[in-house]
């Protein structure tokens, strides 16, 4: 069974879940707000003076007790952030002790891939009304 934890600011829709389903079979999905409540409000709505790095630390910490994690979360800073957090899949064949990964380090990072529909309305005052619908395509694999 895949232990999987869902960071997006939101629950995942019934074509997110099905899409996992197709991927993966015998899923147990949490969501980071329900995990780590704190660590979840933090990244989700980071401050300019924010300290990234810790952040980032914190959130791949509760990553490895999970076989895959479902991004994005944070800001695009905070993404980058993370990013660089994470070992690579393969040590480095030319510089082999600059970096040992854990053990417990053999994650799968899926980004959920979604189309924007945007709906402008005029509206009699004169100011326009923005809706977006977000249509989930796909996880890619990262």
């Amino acid at each position: 069974m895949k232990k999987i934890l869902n960071t997006m600011q939101h629950a995942l829709t019934d074509e997110q879940i099905i899409d996992l389903n197709n991927m993966f079979t015998q899923n147990n999905i949490s969501n980071l707000r329900d995990v780590d409540n704190e660590l979840f409000k933090q990244i989700s709505n980071i401050s300019v003076d924010a300290n990234l790095n810790d952040l980032a630390e914190q959130l791949l910490n509760v990553a490895k007790e999970f076989d895959i994690v479902i991004l994005p979360i944070g800001s695009p800073a905070f993404m980058f952030k993370f990013a660089t957090k994470i070992p690579p899949k393969f040590p480095s064949i030319l510089f082999p002790n600059i970096f040992n990964p854990p053990v417990n380090m053999d994650l799968t990072f899926l980004f959920a891939h979604s189309d924007r529909i945007s709906v402008e309305k005029q509206n009699e005052d004169g100011t326009v009304t923005k809706t977006n619908t977000f249509k989930h395509i796909k996880f890619l694999v990262m």
